[in-house]
C-alpha cells in the first residue's frame, strides 16, 4: 500500500541537520519533498549512502517542489538590472505556475546542478547491470535547487525535470533546459549596444570555438582568428567613418563601434555536459548579483 506523500522516484536527497530530505515524484507524478520513500526508492537511497555519497545541506526542512514544463520568453531589463527568464512549472497540485528567475540566480543554480558532486547517481529498480568493476551502473538525475533569499520569499525551492521513462536519466530534459536559458541570455546580450553587453557572447564563443561575424570576407580570411577579425573590423569602420565625415551616408557612431568590434559566433548545441558546465560558470561570473548568497 502506498503511503501518503511517498516518493517512488528520487531526483535528489538533501540534508537538514542530520535528517535527509527526499526530493522526487510520488506514484501520481507529483513533485514533492518528503521523509517517506517507497521500498524501491529506499533501496536507491541506501545504495547511494553505502557508496559514500554526499548530500547538500539546506537551511530549512520545508522545500517547495515544482516540475519543469517549459521556458517563457526572456525579459530584457535595461542597464545593470538582472534580465528575467520566466519558467512555467507544475506545483504539487499539478497546477501551472510561472516562476520569474533573475539571470544571476538561475545561472548560479544551474552551475550547482551541473557540478558532479550534486548530480544524484540513481540506482532505479532492483536489478542492476555490473560491468565487472564491482560498481553497479547508475543514471544521472539533475535538480535545480534554489536557496537564494530572492526566490519564493526565501523558501528553499527545487525544480525537477521528469525523465522520459521512469527508470531513465533526466539528463536530456535538463540539458535542453540549460541550453534554452543560455540561448535566451545570449540573444538578449547580443541585442544590446556594445558598451552595455555583459560578455556572455565572448565566453560562449570561446566555449564552442566560434569565429567572428565579419560578413563576406569570411570567404577569404580565417575569421576564427581574433586579430584578423579586428583588423577587418577596423578597415570597415574606417570606411564608414569616411562616409560619415563626407556626409555621403547616414552612419551612426554606434554602427561604427559595432563594426570595429565584431561579435564572435557560438554554437551552444555543440556543447556536452562538461562544456555547458564551464560556460554556465563563466556566464555566472559575469552576471549581475553573482556574488549574492
Amino acid at each position: 500500500m502506498v503511503k501518503q506523500n511517498e516518493i517512488v522516484r528520487l531526483s535528489l536527497v538533501a540534508k537538514y541537520g542530520r535528517s535527509p530530505i527526499f526530493i522526487g515524484w510520488d506514484d501520481s507524478d507529483r513533485p514533492l519533498a518528503s521523509s517517506n520513500l517507497s521500498e524501491e526508492a529506499r533501496n536507491d537511497f541506501n545504495s547511494a549512502r553505502e557508496s559514500g555519497a554526499s548530500f547538500p545541506s539546506v537551511p530549512s526542512s520545508s522545500i517547495l517542489c515544482y516540475d519543469f514544463s517549459s521556458l517563457g520568453k526572456g525579459i530584457d531589463y535595461p542597464g545593470k538590472k538582472e534580465d528575467v527568464i520566466p519558467v512555467i512549472v507544475r506545483d504539487e497540485n499539478k497546477s501551472s505556475v510561472t516562476l520569474n528567475f533573475g539571470e544571476g540566480t538561475l545561472l548560479k543554480a544551474m552551475e550547482w546542478s551541473l557540478s558532479e558532486d550534486n548530480i544524484w547517481s540513481s540506482l532505479p529498480g532492483t536489478n542492476f547491470v555490473d560491468d565487472g568493476s564491482g560498481i553497479a551502473s547508475t543514471t544521472a538525475m539533475y535538480t535545480l535547487l534554489f536557496q537564494d533569499n530572492r526566490v519564493q520569499g526565501g523558501s528553499v525551492c527545487a525544480l525537477l525535470f521528469k525523465p522520459l521513462m521512469s527508470t531513465t536519466s533526466n539528463e536530456g530534459t535538463f540539458l535542453r533546459f540549460v541550453k534554452g536559458v543560455i540561448k535566451q541570455l545570449l540573444v538578449i546580450d547580443e541585442s544590446q549596444p556594445p558598451g552595455a553587453r555583459k560578455g556572455y557572447i565572448r565566453v560562449a564563443a570561446k566555449a564552442s570555438k566560434g569565429g567572428y561575424k565579419t560578413g563576406l570576407v569570411d570567404l577569404l580570411f580565417d575569421t576564427a582568428d581574433e586579430q584578423t577579425a579586428k583588423a577587418l573590423g577596423n578597415a570597415k569602420a574606417s570606411g564608414l567613418k569616411l562616409l560619415q565625415t563626407l556626409g555621403i551616408a547616414e552612419v551612426s557612431d554606434e554602427l561604427i563601434k559595432e563594426v570595429q568590434d565584431p561579435l564572435p559566433t557560438y554554437n551552444v548545441e555543440s556543447l556536452d555536459v562538461i562544456g555547458l558546465r564551464e560556460l554556465v560558470s563563466a556566464m555566472k561570473d559575469l552576471a549581475p548579483y553573482r556574488n549574492r548568497s
